[in-house]
């Protein structure tokens, strides 16, 4: 679950690797920005790969602790959101 977590959300690198992969030159920051892009496009994978991580770990216990842990880091991504574009 956790390696389908992590490789889940790499739509955008793929797409990268196949503009790369056929010759196609980039800027330089083009294409660091595609590659931030690629690896924080989908908050879902990352909750899931944090969660799955934590729920190893052992810092999770249950569904009441999965839950707050969800409501916090989508919560606190929603305030640094908003903060960001107000």
């Amino acid at each position: 679950m956790l390696v389908g977590a992590i490789v889940g959300s790499t739509d955008a690198a793929a797409v990268f690797s196949m503009l790369s992969g056929r010759g196609v030159n980039l800027n330089e920051r083009v294409g660091a920005t595609l590659e931030i892009e690629s690896g924080t496009n989908d908050p879902m994978a990352i909750f899931l790969t944090l969660m799955l991580v934590e729920l190893l770990v052992g810092d999770i216990g249950g569904p009441v602790e999965t839950l707050l842990f969800f409501l916090s880091q989508f919560g606190i991504g929603l305030i640094v959101g908003l903060g960001a574009v107000g």
